[in-house]
């Protein structure tokens, strides 16, 4: 097969016009009928915007991170099925765990929950999907990993789709 003899790499090659630019690269080997390697063909793409974008979104998210870090704060999203949640590092770490002792689920959050905000916020979740309101900012206890209560405020927002169904909360 000469699928394993072909190679795909991302460089940066000297342009004449600019001081670089990022191409991919991939090039295969040629072989004849009794399997001699006699050449090589190769094809290169232009990707610099592609890196260039994102470099941008890598600098912007470390920015992102900077300010969430520096103001205690944390970020966290729930698809529209409630079934999987996205907890962002910040907040992973102002409870005191690491990524890998939480479980992305939603029972798994809300069991984050002091037991006596739970409904309440079970039910701003409802409202949201239920169209209710888009937009709310209510205040919750969540329990850090050594036990103390933590006061949170939450921002939520529903994302909607072009169709406007809730895509994200």
């Amino acid at each position: 097969s000469l699928s394993k003899y072909s190679k795909t790499i991302e460089i940066k090659l000297l342009h004449k016009r600019k001081s670089s630019v990022w191409v991919e690269v991939t090039s295969t080997v040629i072989q004849n009928q009794f399997g001699e390697i006699i050449g090589f063909q190769g094809v290169m793409r232009n990707i610099d915007s592609h890196k260039r974008t994102l470099e941008i979104l890598d600098k912007n998210k470390l920015k992102y991170n900077f300010a969430l870090k520096s103001t205690d704060s944390g970020v966290w999203e729930l698809n529209a099925e409630l079934t999987k949640i996205n907890i962002d590092e910040n907040l992973i770490n102002l409870l005191g765990y690491t990524s890998k002792e939480i479980n992305p689920f939603l029972n798994e959050w809300i069991s984050l929950t002091y037991k006596n905000d739970r409904l309440t916020v079970i039910d701003y979740l409802q409202d949201l999907l239920d169209g209710k309101k888009m937009t709310m900012t209510y205040e919750c206890r969540r329990i850090h990993k050594d036990g103390k209560i933590l006061w949170f405020k939450d921002y939520i927002e529903a994302i909607t789709n072009h169709d406007g169904k809730i895509v994200e909360i």
